[in-house]
């Protein structure tokens, strides 16, 4: 989710509205710290979630992009793999939310479509025009005489 808000964040992106998208990812970490709590196991996955360094996204754009980059570009797939291991091992494979989370996730969903897609409404009105012309390429070499032959071709 953190990759989803940010990944992609410029000067087009920063007059999008994110508070739906914070609101969203505020409960949901709200609600991991609770489980993280009940089961030590997630406490020794490594790598550390980004969850557990950035509580809100609203105006977390240095620590998000800080984030990645200290985890080359990881932004949460290999703790995920950590836990979807120990769900296996378990015989959790499939989550069991309450009626409480599952709304949570679902508005979470949400506001990461609605986000998706006002971002890259803004990267298409940003995004370069297909352009009609062509670079020449010039090539000169020296014939034997001592002059210049100049040969022109479009790249």
């Amino acid at each position: 989710m953190i990759a989803s808000a940010y990944h992609n964040h410029s000067f087009e992106a920063s007059s999008l509205d994110i508070r739906a998208l914070n609101k969203a990812y505020v409960l949901l970490v709200n609600e991991l710290t609770k489980v993280y709590a009940r089961n030590k196991e997630l406490t020794g996955i490594s790598p550390t979630p980004a969850w557990k360094y950035i509580d809100a996204i609203e105006g977390a754009e240095w620590e998000i992009n800080e984030y990645i980059y200290e985890n080359q570009n990881d932004a949460g797939q290999g703790h995920n793999a950590q836990v979807n291991k120990l769900c296996i091992i378990s015989g959790t494979e499939t989550p069991l939310y309450t009626t409480e989370l599952n709304q949570i996730v679902k508005d979470a969903d949400r506001a990461i479509a609605i986000y998706r897609t006002e971002l890259n409404e803004e990267k298409r009105k940003y995004a370069p025009k297909e352009r009609g012309w062509f670079i020449q390429e010039y090539t000169l070499s020296y014939r034997l005489d001592g002059l210049l032959s100049p040969t022109m071709t479009n790249i």
